[in-house]
């Protein structure tokens, strides 16, 4: 997926966002998903499941800037890998943050 600009790419990746959000945090309080003090970090192990794209992933860290706090945590290849990953797709994800932060708002309030 290339620059995310056009109306309807944004309306699918909040939809993506919205749906992965939801299943996600039926299972797993919001803070949960970033502890690593027992290894890899349950948003990790997600995102490596094939559970969240990569699209949710880096609108997470956007929000939440986890990926920083990991790299000092985090010392394995997996992490490496994900973390240059994000890095390098960070700047081609075009978004509105405060879109994604009122989606997930409204998911947490629920």
């Amino acid at each position: 997926m290339s620059v995310i600009s056009d109306k309807k790419d944004c309306k699918s990746i909040s939809y993506l966002f919205k749906e992965e959000s939801e299943k996600l945090l039926e299972e797993n309080e919001l803070v949960e998903l970033f502890e690593c003090g027992k290894g890899h970090p349950i948003i990790l192990k997600r995102f490596l499941g094939g559970d969240i794209s990569l699209e949710t992933f880096v609108i997470y860290d956007i929000i939440f800037s986890f990926s920083e706090k990991f790299d000092e945590k985090l010392f394995d290849p997996v992490w490496e890998t994900v973390s240059l990953k994000i890095r390098k797709y960070k700047p081609f994800l075009n978004i509105n943050v405060f879109n994604f932060k009122k989606i997930l708002r409204e998911i947490v309030n629920e």
